[in-house]
Protein backbone atom coordinates (compact mmCIF):
# COMPACT_ATOMS: atom_id res chain seq x y z
CA UNK A 1 0.00 0.00 0.00
CA UNK A 2 1.23 3.39 -0.65
CA UNK A 3 -0.27 6.43 0.03
CA UNK A 4 0.62 10.12 -0.75
CA UNK A 5 -0.55 12.65 1.50
CA UNK A 6 -0.98 15.21 -0.95
CA UNK A 7 0.03 18.77 0.11
CA UNK A 8 -1.58 22.38 -0.04
CA UNK A 9 1.00 25.42 -0.34
CA UNK A 10 -1.96 28.33 -0.41
CA UNK A 11 -2.79 28.26 -3.81
CA UNK A 12 -2.12 25.68 -5.17
CA UNK A 13 -2.08 21.95 -4.07
CA UNK A 14 -2.25 18.53 -4.92
CA UNK A 15 -4.56 15.62 -3.56
CA UNK A 16 -3.85 12.55 -2.11
CA UNK A 17 -3.32 8.99 -3.86
CA UNK A 18 -3.69 5.39 -2.70
CA UNK A 19 -2.06 2.71 -4.43
CA UNK A 20 -2.11 -1.07 -3.38
CA UNK A 21 -3.80 -3.86 -3.04
CA UNK A 22 -6.45 -5.40 -1.48
CA UNK A 23 -7.21 -9.00 -0.45
CA UNK A 24 -10.89 -10.91 -0.13
CA UNK A 25 -10.00 -13.76 2.46
CA UNK A 26 -12.55 -16.68 3.42
CA UNK A 27 -14.04 -15.55 6.99
CA UNK A 28 -13.23 -18.93 8.39
CA UNK A 29 -9.73 -19.68 6.65
CA UNK A 30 -8.02 -16.03 6.99
CA UNK A 31 -5.13 -18.13 4.82
CA UNK A 32 -7.91 -18.50 1.89
CA UNK A 33 -7.26 -15.90 -0.47
CA UNK A 34 -10.28 -15.65 -2.98
CA UNK A 35 -9.18 -12.63 -4.53
CA UNK A 36 -6.87 -10.01 -4.81
CA UNK A 37 -7.74 -6.83 -6.97
CA UNK A 38 -4.68 -4.51 -7.32
CA UNK A 39 -5.57 -0.46 -7.29
CA UNK A 40 -3.63 2.31 -8.24
CA UNK A 41 -4.30 6.25 -8.86
CA UNK A 42 -7.00 6.40 -6.63
CA UNK A 43 -7.05 10.66 -5.95
CA UNK A 44 -9.27 11.99 -3.60
CA UNK A 45 -10.92 15.42 -3.89
CA UNK A 46 -9.32 18.55 -5.00
CA UNK A 47 -10.71 21.64 -2.46
CA UNK A 48 -8.51 24.54 -2.72
CA UNK A 49 -9.22 27.46 -0.23
CA UNK A 50 -7.85 26.04 3.27
CA UNK A 51 -6.92 22.64 2.74
CA UNK A 52 -3.98 22.32 5.23
CA UNK A 53 -5.22 19.25 6.79
CA UNK A 54 -3.37 16.13 5.61
CA UNK A 55 -6.09 13.54 7.09
CA UNK A 56 -8.89 15.32 5.13
CA UNK A 57 -7.08 14.57 1.82
CA UNK A 58 -6.78 11.35 2.78
CA UNK A 59 -9.74 10.55 3.91
CA UNK A 60 -11.36 11.47 0.57
CA UNK A 61 -8.86 9.00 -1.15
CA UNK A 62 -10.33 6.59 0.88
CA UNK A 63 -13.66 7.09 0.64
CA UNK A 64 -13.34 7.08 -3.30
CA UNK A 65 -11.07 3.75 -3.49
CA UNK A 66 -13.97 2.26 -1.24
CA UNK A 67 -16.79 3.73 -3.22
CA UNK A 68 -14.42 2.14 -6.13
CA UNK A 69 -13.89 -1.39 -5.00
CA UNK A 70 -17.62 -1.67 -3.88
CA UNK A 71 -18.24 -0.87 -7.05
CA UNK A 72 -15.74 -3.14 -8.95
CA UNK A 73 -17.19 -6.21 -6.92
CA UNK A 74 -20.64 -5.49 -7.40
CA UNK A 75 -20.23 -5.64 -10.96
CA UNK A 76 -17.72 -8.70 -11.05
CA UNK A 77 -20.27 -11.03 -8.35
CA UNK A 78 -22.86 -10.85 -10.62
Amino acid sequence: MRTEPGWYAGVIGHPAELDGECWVVESGNLSNVIAKIAFAGFVGKVSYGGDFEMTTRIQSAYEILGNGLGDFIKRKSR
